[in-house]
């Protein structure tokens, strides 16, 4: 048989949907396998073993871009503090995405399902774009998205796709052939862990009581980073956890414990890049760029193709505060798109792979990194903290590490 049950190993089915919108008899859909990641799956009695499954697949051949092995590289914050609130970064998402709106156009991207799964949805006005924006920590279910995209386009409509880069190939593969209409956006992504690993972290922690779940929250007193997440629950109650200390799913998120196989082995975010346009967050920019103020968040931008850099030089002057080229080697580690790059997966995620399917969640955690350390306090020595202000300094820049000293100085720390 020319499925692609048979010709791509499960475990590098990274769940794009292209070989689930190709097939012409729907003999093939996404399943879960037995960690929770949604898979390929043939069913025998409907297949015609016509092979465009297999032909469609990018874990087999990568789309043909023509984007750029050193695209221009970007800094940028958008200009409405209300954006840069309910954004994970610097807003790059919402602006560009208000443009396409703007033009009657719709976007395609993750949102919260009500059972706290993600999946892909078009979005057709800017009163729903809130489903789009910030992170979510684990993989998006593409369902028949990939079909809705192709009808829109064929209908003559404006579509920004975004996804991760697996998903931006899968949807390149899918439609065979370049649309004017159309631009991608391919996120500066880690991993993604499965639904299933995050509905057991949920469902032993808060039970039905869950409303909302926000990764990477933003405020007034908490600066841009990757670890606060608030959740609300049905009472009214909110409250935050603020990483690995925090929190268990933290634990095995950041350090790629809960990496898939299909992400350690990813071959989607090398040069040149599957999207138009390459976003994520500006991670160590303030190494590079100290005078640049950081507390809102800042998104890195890559203009992949000539229609990517485009779509973003039309962002208007007043919709930004920041829009900077910078060395493409500021980029660093995000993304593991530099010569030299590659995705990882944490040492234990064997051993959590195997306990996650056996127990409990936590005890799961535990299994694999062991019991989590209480902090105990400790005082610094003054050559520690000298260490520590020039890290800080290196880091975030002069303004930054003067307050640090000002506030623990007063003890408003």
């Amino acid at each position: 048989m020319k499925t692609v049950a048979v010709t791509v190993p499960a475990k590098m089915c990274a769940g794009c949907s292209a070989c689930v919108g190709i097939c012409p008899k729907g003999a093939v859909s996404l399943v879960p396998d037995e960690w929770g990641y949604y898979r390929r799956a043939v069913n025998e009695a409907l297949c015609v073993d016509c092979g465009l499954c297999t032909k469609v697949c990018p874990a087999l051949q990568l789309p043909e871009t023509g984007n750029s092995l050193k695209p221009e590289c970007y800094e940028f914050i958008a200009s409405d503090d209300e954006i840069l609130r309910k954004s994970s970064s610097g807003g790059i998402f919402t602006t560009l995405a208000a443009q396409i709106l703007a033009q009657g156009g719709v976007v395609v991207g993750a949102a919260w399902r009500d059972d706290f799964a993600v999946e892909h949805i078009v979005v057709e006005s800017e009163e729903e774009l809130w489903k789009l924006q910030k992170s979510k920590y684990l993989q998006s279910y593409m369902g028949n998205s990939l079909c809705r995209v192709k009808a829109l386009l064929d209908g003559g409509r404006l579509v920004m796709f975004t996804g991760t880069p697996c998903q931006v190939a899968g949807l390149r593969t899918f439609l065979g052939k370049e649309y004017d209409n159309l631009f991608t956006v391919d996120i500066l992504c880690g991993n993604a862990p499965s639904a299933m690993f995050f509905k057991k972290y949920i469902t032993e922690d808060f039970g039905d009581r869950l409303k909302s779940y926000e990764f990477r929250h933003k405020s007034d007193k908490k600066r841009w980073d990757s670890i606060h997440v608030q959740i609300t629950l049905n009472d009214g109650k909110t409250f935050t956890r603020s990483g690995p200390k925090d929190d268990d799913y933290q634990r095995v998120y950041h350090n790629h414990v809960m990496c898939a196989p299909h992400c350690e082995q990813c071959r989607y975010q090398a040069f040149p890049r599957m999207g138009d346009l390459s976003i994520g967050d500006f991670w160590g920019i303030k190494r590079h760029d100290p005078e640049l103020d950081t507390f809102k968040g800042v998104s890195l931008v890559l203009c992949n193709s000539e229609k990517g850099k485009k779509l973003f030089d039309e962002i208007p002057d007043d919709a930004w505060r920041v829009k900077k080229q910078v060395p493409l080697e500021w980029m660093g580690g995000n993304g593991h798109s530099l010569k030299g790059g590659k995705n990882w997966c944490g040492p234990q995620r064997d051993q959590f792979y195997e306990a996650v399917v056996k127990m409990p969640f936590k005890q799961a955690v535990v299994y694999a990194l062991g019991p989590r350390e209480k902090a105990k306090p400790k005082k610094k020595s003054f050559k520690k903290k000298i260490k520590g202000g020039i890290r800080c300094y290196q880091e975030n820049g002069l303004r930054y590490t003067l307050n640090r000293i000002f506030e623990h100085l007063t003890g408003k720390a």
